[in-house]
């Protein structure tokens, strides 16, 4: 049977340092990085929510810029503000 493919799945890893989390997948065409911090209290508790602070893309997965191809780096705007603020659910697998 041959292997089966979801092409939906992007494979990843992300990294915390501090309040600032960064997520970065693989997709087949590009990456895509997000970077957030925890927000040490909100109305979740301590440590109960996250804010979105950039949506990157590229498509050689360098996203530092003295790194990258002239134009390789793509940024998307991010809503700002408290009511763009989501909750972190802990989860004892990660």
């Amino acid at each position: 049977q041959p292997h089966h493919v979801d092409r939906a799945i992007c494979h990843g890893h992300y990294s915390v340092q501090g309040p600032h989390v960064t997520v970065t997948a693989k997709q087949e065409w590009q990456q895509v990085q997000f970077q957030m911090t925890i927000l040490p209290t909100s109305h979740w508790g301590r440590f109960g929510a996250l804010t979105l602070d950039r949506h990157l893309t590229c498509r050689s997965g360098k996203f530092e810029e003295y790194d990258a191809w002239p134009n390789d780096i793509t940024e998307f705007p991010v809503p700002t503000g408290s009511s763009q603020v989501f909750q972190y659910v802990q989860d004892r697998r990660l």
